[in-house]
Order: structure tokens, then sequence, then C-alpha cells
């Protein structure tokens, strides 16, 4: 079962201020496709979570390495580099770039896949820690704005529960 830091729910406002990016940004990444399972049409509500954010935060820095955004979202679309994160094991920790990487690699058809072949001659590895660390320190600070009762709680078992995966996760101020 899901974490309850990990289904705290939040709008594009949080979002945005969460990924530093700007409203007509995400609002161009969304019609190019990003979230699309979220989107129900003009009109309404999506409520986005921390893998949300993580893959908000992939597509952005992927874009800001030279990527085109359509092939940035079409690379994390069905496969979330939150997962990776979760899924990964504390073996990928010790690694000397410092934690789990989700790969992206372009395949014969020109579409960009997570994952690798043995034949791809080019592999774009993303480094989720720093990734994970701005995401939680975005979300902890606005879970303590907003839940003056239990945020701190939230976030701090959330954190021994990362850190008891990946030992000398970074710490959140």
């Amino acid at each position: 079962m899901a974490h309850e830091f990990e289904r705290a729910g939040f709008g594009r406002k949080v979002l945005c201020q969460a990924a530093s990016i700007k409203d007509t940004t995400l609002t161009a990444w969304i019609n190019k496709g990003l979230f699309r399972e979220k989107s129900k049409g003009i009109g309404h509500h999506m409520v986005f979570t921390i893998g949300d954010l993580v893959t908000l935060i992939c597509v952005r820095d992927m874009v800001a390495f030279g990527t085109l955004a359509k092939d940035a979202i079409s690379s994390v679309q069905d496969y979330y580099p939150y997962r990776n994160f979760v899924a990964g094991s504390s073996q990928e920790a010790r690694r000397p770039f410092n934690g789990p990487l989700y790969n992206i690699s372009r395949n014969k058809a020109g579409k960009f896949l997570p994952n690798y072949g043995y034949d791809d001659r080019v592999i774009l590895a993303i480094n989720l820690y720093p990734i994970m660390e701005e995401a939680i320190a975005a979300l902890s600070k606005w879970l303590r704005e907003n839940d003056p009762d239990r945020g701190e709680e939230i976030v701090e078992d959330y954190l021994s529960k990362v850190r008891a995966k990946y030992p000398g996760f970074g710490t959140v101020d």
C-alpha cells in the first residue's frame, strides 16, 4: 500500500511551484500528452502526487538538457520514473553517481522509450536521487504548511522509509 506521503494530492499551482515551471509550460506539455491519464478535458480539476512531480521534473530536466518536449514526454508517458526509485534496490545506491537511474533510449522507429537494449548506441540516464530530493523538499514544505497537525510526522515517516531502502539518502530542510 502506498505511503500517506505518496497519496497526498495537490493542484497545478503547487505542482508548478514545486517543479519551478510556469503554468503555461505545464499546459503546453499536458496538451502534448503529459499526464494524459489524468486529463479529462477543459475545466476539469487534475490532482497530482509526488510521482507526477518526479515525472514533471524529469521532463523539465530533459528539455533543459536539449531533448524535445514531445520526446521527453513520450519517454516517461507510460513508464513513471518514480516507480524506478520505489522499486530500485539499495545496490543501485552504491553506484558512484549516487542513486537509481531512469534510462532512456531511442528505438529503431525513432521513439524514445525507457530502458535500453544491447544494440542501443546512446542512452540517456537520469539520476533520480537529486530529482527525488527536490520533489520531497518541495512537497514536504507544502505538506507541513497545509497539515500542521500531521505534516511533520508524515514527512519524517516517509523519509525514514526512503532512507531504509537507500542508506545515505539526502536530508530535507
